[in-house]
Parts: C-alpha cells; structure tokens; sequence
C-alpha cells in the first residue's frame, strides 16, 4: 500500500468493523463470502492432502478431529446476525492495535 493511503486504509476498517457491529451483512454479501468457501471444501475434500493437514496434531489433540466434523456445517451456515454478533463481540473501538512498516524515510501520510 502506498504510505499516502494508509490514514485511509485504517479509517476504512474502522468504519467497517463498527458498521458490522451496527448493521447485519446483506444476504447478498455474505452468500459471496460463503460460495467460494463451499467450493473449496467441495473440490479440497475430495483429496487426502487436504484432510492430512487438517488433521495435522489430531493425535495429541482430539478436538481436532471434532472441529474436522463441523468445520462444513459451521462455516457454511453461518448468518448474518452470528457475524453482527461476532463482530459486536471483538471489533470493539478502542481495543485494536494496528502497525506500520515503512521503508527507512519514508513517513506514513
């Protein structure tokens, strides 16, 4: 990002978060985060890879195999007053921190 945008780009997510916090997601919006997620699970699941990594520590951990058991149903069910609670819950103003890393003489506008 461009160190004149940066003021921008974080007023944005501000706005953002509290408009989540505020307002449910339309339908419209959260089907277009949901369908890509759905067609990954489809075409990923098919494959052991997929499940190898996800399973990576189930032997020391079972909630891993629990989580691997709902991972669908959780994300793909998902509403839009669970992410204006989520969002109500942990985007809170005044608890977020954020960082810069800019080239040496460079200073963020």
């Amino acid at each position: 990002m461009r160190p004149d945008r940066i003021k921008y780009f974080y007023s944005v997510v501000k706005d953002t978060a509290a408009d989540l916090a505020k307002n449910p997601v339309s339908e419209d919006e959260l089907q277009r985060a949901v369908a890509p997620m759905r067609q990954l699970l489809m075409r990923a699941g098919t494959g052991n890879a997929f499940w190898m990594n996800q399973m990576e520590g189930a032997t020391h951990d079972p909630r891993y195999v629990q989580a691997m058991q709902s991972m669908a149903q959780d994300m793909l069910t998902v509403t839009p007053t669970d992410i204006q609670a989520l969002a109500a819950k942990y985007l809170l103003p005044g608890k977020s921190w954020s960082a810069v890393v800019l080239p040496e003489g460079v200073a963020a506008q």
